[in-house]
């Protein structure tokens, strides 16, 4: 997926996001669930996110949300370790969800901390629950522009191999390069290292990365639509 950089329509967009969370918890939009011994855990709660931070003027993001197929499975990612709370929560989900053993994954985005040099269009966002919000969507030239420079040409040192899973995302994200103006996105882009490029692209071709290419079922159809 195309991670989209935007920013809310207000001065410090980034306690504007916070200030939302707080709003929905008061409304009980955002989930707690025990996880034994007492305690409990929350989701639909945004929080930093340092794994992902990769672009210097925006404020990465990242909620954990409960899915039927993505992710980590619920129980290991709660660290739950009491085999009840398990049982009831597998009941309450096939309740609810239609399957007793979800998974729980991050949705990530990224907020802008200076939005006024980058090139966006206005949209209305809505979730299911009926919560709107006015954001500005950064055009996908920028999008593609910030992936070259940031992803694809960022010095990972020593943790590249940590990194390969982004890298491998924003090489694939690039094949949209054929469908926007390359013009632009060079604009963009500004001055970047080719060695430094060639490098990441080509630990994409080394074991640890083809082990995620050809067993991560997220690329399913784009290793179809290749064979």
């Amino acid at each position: 997926m195309l991670a989209t950089a935007m920013y809310m329509v207000d001065p410090h967009p980034e306690d504007e996001v916070f200030k939302d969370m707080e709003r929905l918890a008061e409304k009980g939009l955002i989930l707690r669930i025990p996880v034994g011994d007492g305690r409990a855990t929350t989701l639909f709660l945004v929080e930093y996110d340092a794994e992902k931070d990769y672009f210097p003027d925006l404020h990465s993001l990242r909620m954990p949300v409960i899915t039927r197929h993505d992710g980590e499975p619920f129980y290991s990612f709660l660290d739950i370790r009491e085999y009840r709370v398990i049982t009831r929560l597998r009941r309450v989900f096939m309740e609810v969800l239609g399957v007793e053993n979800p998974r729980i994954d991050y949705v990530r985005f990224e907020v802008s901390l200076d939005p006024s040099n980058m090139p966006r269009v206005e949209a209305v966002l809505e979730d299911l629950f009926g919560w709107k919000t006015r954001a500005w969507i950064t055009i996908l030239e920028y999008q593609l522009a910030s992936k070259i420079k940031y992803k694809l040409g960022k010095d990972y040192g020593p943790d590249l191999k940590y990194n390969l899973h982004d890298i491998l995302k924003a090489t694939l994200d690039l094949r949209l390069l054929d469908h926007v103006d390359t013009g632009k996105v060079k604009q963009y882009m500004g001055p970047v290292k080719p060695g430094i490029i060639m490098k990441n692209l080509e630990a994409l071709l080394k074991p640890n990365a083809y082990k995620i290419w050809n067993k991560n079922y997220h690329y399913t159809l784009i290793r179809k639509n290749k064979a």
